[in-house]
């Protein structure tokens, strides 16, 4: 990287691409009521890059909800599971997607050892893998399609159960305000131990 806020001055100019500064991010979240970083609290970043708002807002979370562990290893994997089912983000580069992904699994690692003093188990990053390839996605926010497919959002909700649902509704229809969902049901914590 040529320096912090861009890889190359081509990217620049094909794609307009800068990333922004951790001190305009910080500004920025800190514009932004705390009740908003609750864990049902949803964020989209459209131009996600390789996930600096969706880093930062995921560690807000992510510290909002260290003492439920202590109450319950579950309830704690539970909330995890459900801040990933909060944060979206769209880029047109998919080496970017990729990068996100993978930082954004790095970082909930780090704060699951720091929490609990233990590596995070193959089922929950199975799971959160599952979350973020669906809600980590490449396309171009402003035509809402990936190459000539409509870009699809999923929403996640979480029974008391532990099942998980989720609808799908084609980013165009959501930037318009209209509710076309498909249901698709998942499972977690459950009978069913993984999503899929």
């Amino acid at each position: 990287m040529l320096n912090n806020q861009i890889k190359s001055e081509d990217r620049v100019y094909k794609y307009g691409e800068v990333y922004t500064n951790d001190r305009e991010i910080e500004a920025m979240l800190g514009l932004i009521p705390s009740e908003m970083l609750e864990v049902n609290k949803t964020f989209l970043e459209p131009t996600c890059g390789t996930g600096n708002f969706l880093d930062a807002i995921l560690k807000k979370k992510l510290t909002n909800i260290r003492n439920v562990y202590l109450k319950s290893e579950l309830e704690y994997k539970k909330q995890i599971v459900m801040i990933f089912c909060s944060l979206y983000g769209i880029d047109i580069l998919s080496d970017n997607v990729e990068e996100t992904r993978e930082r954004l699994l790095s970082t909930v690692k780090t704060e699951y050892f720091a929490v609990t003093e233990k590596q995070m188990d193959n089922e929950l990053i199975k799971n959160i893998s599952f979350v973020l390839a669906k809600n980590i996605i490449c396309g171009n926010s402003l035509t809402g399609l990936n190459g000539n497919r409509l870009i699809k959002i999923s929403e996640w909700k979480m029974s008391a159960s532990g099942m998980i649902y989720r609808t799908e509704q084609d980013f165009t229809d959501i930037s318009k305000e209209v509710k076309k969902t498909k249901k698709v049901k998942y499972y977690w914590f459950s009978k069913k131990r993984c999503l899929n």
